[in-house]
């Protein structure tokens, strides 16, 4: 064992340290702990969360190959925040502790007051095959690192990377996902500021001829397609803040309204700098002629190269860390979400939640060592159709929009039929399909319960108009 092995072990000691903290503080048995965080706690759990591999890997990725206008991401991405963290965390965190409801999938059923089981079990068969699948491209994102730090087959390491995870699972439950995203959290920025640091100080005298488009913010885009391209990203933006579990989790779990909204610069601060710092990063990487086989991966041969032992053990922590923090609360949230229909008829809850867990980590990684896909193109159709799809009926139950069980139903097939297609046939790259499906989940439910109200205007009957 190298001391760069060493040095990796011992900075990922603290999370095992606080999932253990977390069992012990966790006095209330659901799914939030108790609800005891603070605004600082909630925008750096839901950012880490919200962060991912893709940060590590992606961003890096799409910077050493494309160049500064994937910056353009980021930036379109904080337009959409602005506009969600408006309107979003505050009324989620409002809603759901009126209605008692603990996560979105319920907002959309309307658990708590009339639920509905067909839209709870649909739309739950659905973020459960979307988020398995942004799991999988963390696994991924882990084996790019974890083989270029240790000399085993790709196999190997996501296997390990999902026996570790899974395992922190069952321990640490919520409370303990929350913990370990303050120290990932940490880890991230320091990794970012290391790799920039470093990247910045490198010296190479042999710098790579790139066409101007690769130092243009608009790369090679016309005018209309930046357009097209920032409206499409902050629209997944919006999606992403409103649909993904895992990150409005963080929200619902804030002690109340105000803490909630109070997050905001915190996340707004966490995210723009990583991922920002990163894209930059591989584009300065590439600038400076630093040849890598697969630029999703540069990170680790780049430390190795550059900054000594002590150094890259750290950062192949923290990029592990910004991995295990996403996975830990998909898993967290997906196991919550079954637990609440299941446990009503299933004896022994603590047998369930390992089960379920462990079952999510086999699926997800036996998809993980068969997928040929990159990193980006797994979390990005996952991010994006998840937006697409559920933010709406979220928004029009959230804010009481005029709807009815079937009008949202409805609306979320139609809106999955639209991204599908839209994404089938290409169009993604003009415009995002979050765009596509928000949109078309508003116009399926306006005239779905048009078309409901006069059903039962001609009967002569309420019906269930809400």
């Amino acid at each position: 064992m190298t001391l760069e092995h060493i040095v990796f072990l011992l900075t990922l000691l603290p999370i095992p340290i606080l999932v253990y903290l977390a069992k012990r503080n966790t006095e209330i048995e659901d799914e939030f702990g108790g609800k005891t965080y603070g605004r600082f706690a909630v925008g750096i759990s839901a950012a880490a969360t919200g962060n991912s591999g893709f940060i590590m890997t992606g961003a890096v990725g799409l910077g050493y190959a494309y160049g500064v206008q994937w910056i353009l991401l980021p930036l379109s991405w904080l337009i959409g925040d602005l506009i969600f963290w408006k309107y979003g965390p505050k009324k989620l965190n409002s809603y759901c502790s009126k209605n008692n409801l603990s996560n979105v999938v319920e907002v959309i059923s309307g658990k708590g007051r009339k639920p509905s089981s067909y839209l709870f079990i649909f739309t739950l068969i659905f973020v459960i095959t979307l988020l398995s699948a942004y799991i999988s491209s963390q696994w991924l994102a882990g084996a790019k690192i974890i083989t270029g730090f240790v000399d085993i087959e790709s196999e190997l390491a996501i296997v390990l990377f999902g026996g570790f995870v899974s395992a922190y699972c069952i321990v640490g439950k919520y409370r303990g996902s929350v913990y370990t995203d303050l120290y990932q959290g940490l880890l991230m920025l320091i990794v970012t500021t290391l790799s920039l640091y470093l990247v910045f100080s490198l010296d190479n005298t042999i710098q790579t001829e790139l066409d101007d488009s690769f130092y243009s913010i608009t790369g090679s885009m016309s005018s209309i397609s930046v357009l097209f391209f920032i409206f499409g990203y902050l629209t997944a933006s919006i999606g992403f803040g409103f649909g993904q579990l895992q990150v409005t989790s963080r929200y619902i779990s804030a002690k109340d309204p105000v803490e909630a909204e109070s997050a905001r610069w915190i996340y707004i601060f966490f995210l723009q700098y990583t991922w920002i710092g990163m894209t930059l990063f591989g584009v300065i990487l590439r600038q400076k002629s630093f040849q890598v086989i697969d630029p999703e991966a540069a990170l680790i041969p780049f430390f190795h190269e550059n900054a000594g032992a002590i150094l890259t053990g750290v950062a192949v922590a923290g990029i592990f860390a910004a991995i295990a923090s996403t996975v830990d609360s998909i898993i967290i949230s997906i196991t919550n979400l079954i637990k609440s229909k299941s446990t009503s008829f299933i004896k022994s809850p603590k047998f369930v939640e390992p089960l379920i867990i462990f079952s999510i980590a086999i699926v997800t990684v036996g998809f993980s060592i068969q997928s040929n896909s990159s990193v980006f193109s797994i979390a990005l159709i996952s991010i994006s159709m998840i937006g697409g799809v559920l933010a709406g009926p979220i928004v029009i139950r959230l804010y009481d929009f005029k709807h009815t069980d079937w009008s949202l139903f409805i609306s979320i097939v139609i809106s999955c039929i639209g991204c599908v297609m839209w994404r089938v046939n290409g169009l993604s790259s003009i415009i995002n399909e979050a765009v596509i499906g928000i949109s078309l989940s508003f116009i399926a439910n306006y005239f779905a319960y048009l078309s409901i109200a006069t059903k039962n205007e001609n009967q002569g009957t309420k019906g269930e108009i809400e």
